[in-house]
């Protein structure tokens, strides 16, 4: 959803901050299998949500967070 409101012109900003941890094989309420880096993405709608004219700004991670993300990115192949 947050690409396609970028795409459309409605989000000034898109940045993560770090909510649950990681899950590899996690499972939800109704038992389907699941896994996360276990960060937020968080996105800002525009001001009166007024169309921008270009791609929303993208604030980079903090160092732990990308070495994380890439660890994760490595290992989730192997998990499925």
């Amino acid at each position: 959803m947050i690409d396609t409101l970028g795409k459309a012109g409605q989000l000034t900003e898109v940045f993560q901050v770090t909510g649950v941890g990681a899950t590899l094989d996690g499972r939800n309420g109704g038992g389907d299998r699941y896994s996360t880096d276990g960060e937020l993405t968080i996105a800002m709608v525009s001001p009166g949500n007024k169309a921008q004219s270009g791609p929303p700004k993208v604030r980079l991670n903090p160092p732990a967070i990308q070495a994380k993300n890439d660890f994760m990115s490595m290992l989730r192949p192997l998990v499925k």
